[in-house]
């Protein structure tokens, strides 16, 4: 079986992300250099493709409400609340308050802050005291690796149907394909691929841009 795969060199990525739209947005463009002046930390941003990405993703499914699991400096949130139907909801779940601070700076500034509300705390906390009827559109999970499979297992029973779940970082560089013993975020993400690729309940497909992602489409 033949492969349709050319290498993406430093050249060619530049390309694709300018290449997009919001690619030349002010406001996105000044919170990316507030993240990056963060340091080392700042890599856990996502990068410009997934951003547009993520817009694409909830506005083609008419999301009304959707939850991030992990916001950090905001910029997935942004990407998601402003694809939101205008009367939507964005719940953020986020444990480091400085980072909600700097978040909420550019969602007043995009005028974005009324489709968001803010759970300061453990997640996992947060999706258990959501109310039990609420259900999400859309979802999407970039926070700590090792709670990625009980983050999916709480909210997959509050995704409407035809939901979508998105994952971020499954490719964890690369150390999903061979996994070491004591690296226990690679073993998840690794196990999690596993169990996701063959999940009745839903339908996914692991993509291989940004660091993986994953698409999982809640069925019933």
């Amino acid at each position: 079986m033949s492969l349709t795969f050319y290498p993406i060199t430093k050249e060619l990525y530049d390309y694709a992300i300018c290449h997009r739209t919001y690619a030349s947005d002010p406001l996105m463009q000044k919170l990316r250099r507030e993240t990056l002046a963060l340091g080392e930390i700042s890599e856990m941003a996502i990068p410009p493709e997934e951003e547009s990405f993520l817009s694409i993703l909830v506005a083609a499914c008419n999301a009304k409400t959707a939850i991030e699991v992990g916001t950090f400096t905001g910029i997935g949130s942004i990407a998601i609340a402003r694809a939101l139907a205008q009367s939507g909801k964005l719940v953020c779940c986020e444990i480091n308050p400085q980072w909600i601070a700097l978040a909420s700076k550019y969602w007043k500034e995009a005028g974005l802050e009324h489709k968001i509300e803010v759970k300061i705390g453990p997640a996992l906390k947060t999706i258990q005291d959501l109310e039990e009827d609420l259900r999400f559109d859309f979802a999407f999970i970039d926070a700590d690796k090792e709670n990625y499979e009980n983050y999916y297992e709480l909210l997959l029973p509050k995704m409407r149907q035809n939901g979508l779940l998105v994952f971020d970082n499954m490719f964890w560089k690369g150390r999903v394909i061979r996994p070491e013993d004591s690296d226990k975020d690679s073993l998840v993400l690794s196990r999690l691929n596993d169990k996701l690729s063959n999940d009745t309940r839903i339908e996914s497909v692991l993509l291989p841009i940004a660091d993986g992602v994953v698409i999982a489409r809640k069925k019933n």
